[in-house]
């Protein structure tokens, strides 16, 4: 295999800042690259056929870098089997880097909107025990996960007409997209819906289940009995327990699904693709510039990427309960049978359930609680206080170093025993600083350029709430 022909343009190198190469030589490529490398805080990763060993080390990558800019090339030198072997590892890789973005993107804003929802929805939120009473209580009935996809169009037909052999979960656009049908469980984990296709039509009394990141606007809305289910990514204030939902409505609805004891699961709109490249959720309009990636020759989103992977883990580990999909189009899903509608009613000879007496049952079991949001206030606040009085002791020592000071020392002691510091603050500072700290030199100024993100954080935070 002979590289030295191989020249990577310098457009492509001054927009990347981890380069992965998938078969290439490293002795031939370093020198090539060598300048980008000492032209700031950037990251090489090479991978062959012969060692994954770096996994685990792009695996912490990908975090530290989640918002940075990742390139991925396989070599062109290659044989035919192994280049296709270096391909399929590289839509690996990717599909890593975009989950690790994925868990991350509540700090994108430096945690703002996700923040203010955890205190909004404090007050609403049902008691933390509630989620675990309810485990089984939906135990062998079906369930129907429905997503907004374009193939929804075709299901609604059926869905009207199973109301009463199977338990209705629909979040996010499906909850607007299913008109004259009635919802039998709600859900809610985005903080920044499409407030017009998220409304619910039909079924304002549904449970509602919703992580505590959820839009506290939409969640107000919301008129059945509120259960509050913990995280397991992104900001999380004060959880001791976690629940992995994955990273869309429509994963999470599966997820509680086989939590509440449904089986089997049925997906119902679920394509993860794009019609045509354009069309997103059934009944709307071409997206036009909406940001997609191809996958699978098919427009889709990062996010649905991995929602399928998650999927297809998921029907792994759950072998004791069948899948299925009847949605006809978009991305394929290992492990999870494609069928149907007409077959699969015909499988599967749904009997008829008492739905809304189970659920009633259900929803006797919330309990209300009366957790408030002053406590988390209170320690933005102190933090606050704290960063701006050791950004004083700065000031006044400059151009000495006062991190030796006692009054330092009390602050940092004081700030490491904040919730906000602990949930909010030092997160953000691990995810955004490697960007931040890119064209910084001495240790002096690194320190200093991080207590003046956190002023940055703390100032947005305080502007957030007026």
């Amino acid at each position: 295999m002979d590289t030295k022909e191989f020249v990577f343009k310098e457009s492509l190198l001054e927009e990347t800042d981890v380069l992965c190469l998938f078969g290439f030589d490293p002795t031939q490529i370093q020198k090539q690259i060598e300048p980008w490398i000492s032209s700031g805080d950037k990251e090489v990763v090479f991978v062959d056929s012969s060692s994954f060993s770096c996994l685990e080390d792009f695996l912490t990558i990908s975090k530290q870098r989640a918002f940075q800019r990742f390139s991925y090339h396989v070599s062109p030198f290659l044989e035919e089997l192994e280049k296709k072997e270096m391909e399929m590892l590289a839509n690996h890789y990717q599909t890593l880097q975009w989950h690790a973005q994925t868990q991350l993107s509540d700090y994108q804003d430096l945690g703002v909107t996700v923040f203010r929802n955890i205190c909004k929805n404090l007050a609403r939120n049902s008691n933390a025990k509630t989620f675990g009473l309810l485990k089984d209580s939906l135990k062998g009935l079906p369930a129907f996960i429905c997503g907004a996809a374009p193939s929804l169009k075709d299901a609604i037909p059926y869905l009207q007409n199973l109301q009463d052999q199977g338990v209705i979960f629909a979040g996010g656009a499906a909850l607007s997209s299913l008109k004259n049908i009635l919802i039998h469980v709600a859900a809610g984990i985005d903080p920044n819906p499409s407030f017009d296709r998220c409304l619910m039509q039909e079924s304002f009394e549904a449970p509602f289940f919703y992580q505590s990141r959820f839009s506290h606007e939409l969640l107000s809305l919301a008129q059945g009995p509120l259960i509050w289910v913990p995280s397991h990514c992104g900001i999380r204030i004060d959880e001791l327990e976690s629940f992995d939902g994955g990273c869309t409505v429509t994963t999470f609805c599966a997820a509680v699904a086989l939590h509440l004891g449904c089986s089997p699961i049925i997906f119902v709109g679920m394509d993860l693709a794009y019609e045509d490249g354009k069309i997103k959720y059934f009944g709307s309009s071409p997206e036009g510039s909406s940001p997609t990636v191809l996958y699978e020759g098919k427009h889709t989103q990062k996010d649905w990427v991995i929602a399928a992977k998650w999927l297809e883990n998921l029907a792994r580990e759950r072998s004791d309960v069948p899948f299925y999909t009847v949605s006809h189009q978009g991305l394929s899903l290992a492990g999870i049978e494609k069928i149907t509608f007409p077959n699969l009613l015909e499988k599967m000879n749904f009997p008829v359930f008492d739905i809304k007496g189970t659920i009633h049952s259900m929803k006797v079991q919330v309990q209300n609680n009366a957790e408030t949001s002053d406590p988390l206030l209170k320690s933005l606040s102190d933090c606050r206080a704290h960063v701006e009085g050791i950004l004083s002791l700065f000031e006044e020592a400059f151009p000495e170093d006062p991190r030796s000071s006692g009054s330092f020392i009390l602050h940092l002691f004081a700030l490491y025993n904040e919730i906000v510091y602990l949930h909010l603050l030092e997160p953000l500072w691990n995810v955004w600083k490697f960007p931040l700290e890119r064209n910084l030199q001495s240790d002096y100024e690194k320190q200093l350029h991080q207590w003046l993100f956190f002023k940055r954080v703390l100032d947005d935070h305080k502007e957030s709430y007026g």
